[in-house]
């Protein structure tokens, strides 16, 4: 299957305007949503882009078709056990 250029997926362009060290411009698709709330989705990054800062609520596979995805995992400064103390 030509992933690039298949007639079935249906691409979402994710952008804005608004002034980040990055400019935020992807493409995104889904592939597979699962009923235990797996989701796989497909990326295509435009040249020097980055992503909105968000967080998941399921678990996520993701397939970078072009450019390039880059993760930061942001540690929360308080957790449940530091509230406590």
């Amino acid at each position: 299957m030509n992933l690039l250029d298949h007639d079935d997926l249906r691409w979402k362009h994710y952008s804005d305007e608004a002034q980040f060290e990055h400019p935020i411009s992807y493409w995104g698709a889904v592939l597979d949503a699962r009923e235990d709330g797996h989701v796989d989705l497909l990326y295509r990054w435009d040249p020097h882009s980055a992503c909105h800062l968000h967080r998941h609520t399921a678990a996520i596979s993701s397939l970078v078709l072009e450019g390039e995805l880059t993760v930061i995992d942001i540690c929360l400064l308080y957790t449940s056990d530091a509230a406590d103390e």
